[in-house]
């Protein structure tokens, strides 16, 4: 089973990246279009880092899980 917390913060990790050059391209030539690309990176970067608390928890509790179950069978 692939980490999904890893996987969402490549994501992030993207997202952040995404941001930085269309902020980049706003200081080079601001318009409404270039303005437009870096309101939307940041808000997919706001709703990635939104899900990362709750990402963060799941995994908390299936490894918490994992554990109590592997306890009980003795391994």
């Amino acid at each position: 089973m692939a980490d999904d917390l890893a996987i969402l913060d490549r994501r992030i990790t993207d997202a952040l990246a995404a941001l930085r050059c269309a902020r980049a391209v706003v200081e080079c030539s601001a318009n409404s279009t270039t303005r437009w690309h870096e309101d939307m990176a940041q808000r997919v970067l706001d709703g990635l880092l939104d899900q990362r608390p709750r990402a963060q928890m799941k995994q908390q509790a299936t490894v918490l899980a994992e554990a109590i179950v592997g306890s009980r069978s003795g391994g």
